[in-house]
């Protein structure tokens, strides 16, 4: 790569930056210490990007990956970055490293730029990495619309990579002409894992026998975005915001309907849908008005008479810590409010106070949790208990409970009033007694 040619990642870096950004940006900038993430703060350096530099140091190879860090750590001071280096404490004891470590590594990166408030996270994913990706999620079985491959823009995870029509040929030339050091993980050249197996052995295949594979493999994407845009015209047609019509689609396969529905789900719903979901979709089509699948808790797909609609309770699966201070002050939290008196409550339900551990958490009840009911001297599951008081089926998982520090369940809060207006029920253990002297109220707004 000659000069004209380095300068070429600069410019277009230059030109992504004015194009993304209305000012100079904050950047979350993460640097393993190989060629393309040392090539990409380079190029961030030149351009006077302010940023903080984030190394996540997994420790697989000992001094190795100690001195990668130090690398990053002392080139960052160099050229004016801040440098947060990070070795998690978590360690994978099995399954595949290469996944944890990326969700680990997108997990710190998210959390940082939320509290630096960055405006983005930037990355050095290249053209190659690009082709590893579709390549693998083809030979994994996705469909067309999952082949987009990455994206140089993520507006959703404000995620940029900025690198990503250049090869990794084209980035190592860059660092050489630079004169940019970087330092080499030998195990990227060991095929241990799918996605190293896949550069080492296939690519170098690929190349010999298949002149242009790189150009075509590369313009399934555009195919990929082609289909996706036709799916959300159709979509368009068969669609509103009250649900699918399900007679619109009737005569499509069931292979395109799983496909429509997948895309209306996901988009309207914001889920991720597993195969077997998919398939309990196209079966709802044809089923009697009234069923439903059940995606996540507090998000169902439902057949109602012409159409599948979606049923997403706001929030339903979000728990909540209560501090004493906040109950002292009186606090809401969904449809309920919880206050402490000196004096007993005239209605609602009510616990002594004092025989709570702080503190408390309201969250939806899961299979297996258990309670000692008022007026009961043995325990008794959450699950009996919303049968035995004929808590609706389709309700039933809006129920809600009330847990102390020490995991012991001291009320639970039914999703509507019985037939008596009961709301909940507390535990044994928590009743007012003689000795009570501060209670803790729950209300239903």
């Amino acid at each position: 790569m000659n000069k004209s040619e380095s300068d070429s990642i600069l410019k277009h870096l230059k030109k992504e930056l004015q194009k993304r950004f209305q000012t100079s940006p904050f950047l979350i900038i993460g640097v393993s210490g190989g060629a393309d993430s040392m090539a990409l703060l380079y190029a961030l350096h030149k351009l006077d990007v302010d940023g903080l530099v984030v190394h996540v140091n997994y420790g697989q190879r000992g001094k190795e990956s100690d001195a990668d860090q130090e690398l990053v750590e002392q080139i960052s001071a160099m050229w004016g970055f801040e440098c947060c280096s990070i070795k998690p404490e978590e360690k994978i004891e099995s399954g595949n490293f290469q996944e944890w470590a990326r969700e680990q590594r997108y997990s710190v990166f998210e959390e940082l730029r939320k509290v630096n408030n960055a405006d983005a996270i930037t990355v050095a994913h290249h053209f190659d990495d690009q082709l590893e990706t579709i390549l693998f999620k083809m030979l994994r079985g996705s469909g067309l619309p999952n082949l987009k491959g990455m994206q140089e823009w993520n507006d959703d995870r404000k995620i940029w990579r900025p690198l990503l029509k250049f090869s990794k040929q084209e980035i190592l030339d860059y660092c050489e002409n630079e004169h940019i050091p970087f330092r080499t993980d030998a195990t990227n050249l060991e095929s241990k894992y799918a996605r190293n197996a896949i550069r080492n052995d296939v690519f170098s295949t690929f190349d010999e026998f298949i002149p242009g594979w790189k150009e075509n493999l590369a313009r399934i994407t555009e195919s990929a975005s082609v289909f996706e845009e036709s799916i959300a015209e159709v979509l368009k047609t068969c669609s509103d915001k009250q649900g699918i019509d399900v007679e619109a689609i009737a005569d499509y396969s069931d292979l395109f309907k799983a496909t429509l529905l997948k895309h209306f789900v996901e988009f309207n719903a914001d889920v991720g849908l597993t195969k077997g979901q998919i398939e309990q979709l196209v079966v709802l089509l044809e089923a009697e008005t009234g069923k439903f699948v059940e995606l996540e808790p507090g998000i169902k797909v439902f057949k109602d008479r012409d159409k599948l609609t979606i049923k997403q309770e706001a929030d339903a699966f979000n728990s909540k810590t209560i501090a004493l201070k906040e109950v002292e002050a009186g606090v809401k939290f969904k449809a309920w409010k919880f206050s402490i008196s000196d004096s007993k409550p005239e209605s609602g339900l009510f616990v002594d106070a004092t025989s709570l551990q702080w503190p408390l958490e309201c969250r939806r009840w899961e299979p297996g949790d258990v309670f000692k009911p008022l007026g009961m001297s043995g325990t008794q599951k959450v699950s009996d208990h919303l049968t035995n008081r004929k808590i609706k089926t389709a309700n039933r998982q809006d129920s809600l409970i009330l847990c102390d520090s020490g995991g012991t369940i001291c009320a639970i809060l039914y999703p509507e009033p019985l037939n008596n207006g009961q709301v909940g029920n507390i535990a044994e253990t928590n009743k007012e007694t003689e000795l009570t002297t501060r209670y803790f109220s729950i209300e239903k707004l």
